[in-house]
């Protein structure tokens, strides 16, 4: 079975005049793997970024996806990033 392979960091980011988020910072916490044909693809990423030791309030957080492959994991009210997944592979 095939698998997508991600890095998991925490952003440090910083909100410009216009209102946009800018990556200030990002550490590294952990790489995961996605199995391609997953259902639910956003869901398995969560999954995985709690079996990893990262929590998030339900109802606090939104999954977006970037440009289809970076994933972030951004504050719903003020849509800062917060986590990312970035693909490795």
């Amino acid at each position: 079975m095939k698998h997508l392979e991600y890095e998991i960091r925490h952003v440090d980011a910083w909100q410009e005049e216009e209102g946009c988020w800018v990556w200030n910072a990002s550490f590294h916490v952990a790489n995961i793997s996605v199995p391609v044909n997953v259902k639910d693809f956003e869901k398995a990423l969560l999954y995985r970024m709690r079996k990893a030791g990262i929590v998030s309030k339900p109802g606090r957080t939104k999954l977006v996806s970037i440009d289809g492959c970076l994933y972030e994991l951004q504050d719903r009210r003020t849509e800062e990033p917060l986590i990312a997944f970035i693909p490795i592979n």
